[in-house]
């Protein structure tokens, strides 16, 4: 196999992962969006706690937070739990965000959870899409013109047009 050939499979392999990350953030974005129409019921919270995480790397350590919260609810008289704050809620290092969130869960005395009358395991407490839902995407994105840049660049210098090349190189 030529130098040519394997590099053109490596670039299609690295554009396929690009288009692949895409895919997984605009699914992310449909799970969120389908939460939005879910049905809502009454609910209320059984326990929520701020829980710290220390991510260790080689030569740094930071803190992570995150709300742990379990609520119950119930459908058609059947009870259920959930512990879904919303679908793309994360740890993060911003530890008053967090705090904020704990405070509010604890402070309602009864809240709307919503659920996917299909399966009414599948619980939320915040439904729809958020700005962090776009993360996934975003980075498949960038990935895409990266490496979608490269291939272009591996095409048009290995079997473009000479006289192209010739006045993008001049200016």
């Amino acid at each position: 196999m030529s130098d040519q050939a394997i590099a053109a499979l490596v670039l299609g392999v690295l554009n396929l992962i690009g288009a692949l990350i895409v895919l997984r953030g605009l699914w992310e974005v449909y799970c969120g969006w389908r939460t939005s129409h879910w049905e809502k019921v009454p609910g209320q919270i059984t326990s929520a706690v701020l829980e710290e995480t220390v991510r260790k790397s080689n030569k740094n350590s930071r803190k992570l937070y995150e709300v742990k919260a379990n609520y119950h609810y119930d459908v058609c008289g059947r009870p259920y739990q959930g512990e879904t704050i919303a679908p793309s809620y994360v740890a993060t290092s911003n530890q008053q965000e967090h705090r904020d969130l704990l405070d509010w869960l604890n402070s309602a005395n009864s809240l709307q959870v919503f659920y996917n009358s299909q399966n009414p395991e599948q619980s939320v407490l915040l439904p729809g899409i958020d700005r962090g839902m776009f993360a996934t995407a975003m980075v498949g994105i960038i990935w895409l013109s990266v490496t979608g840049g490269i291939t272009g660049m591996f095409y048009l210098i290995h079997g473009g047009d000479p006289a192209l090349i010739q006045s993008i190189a001049s200016g």
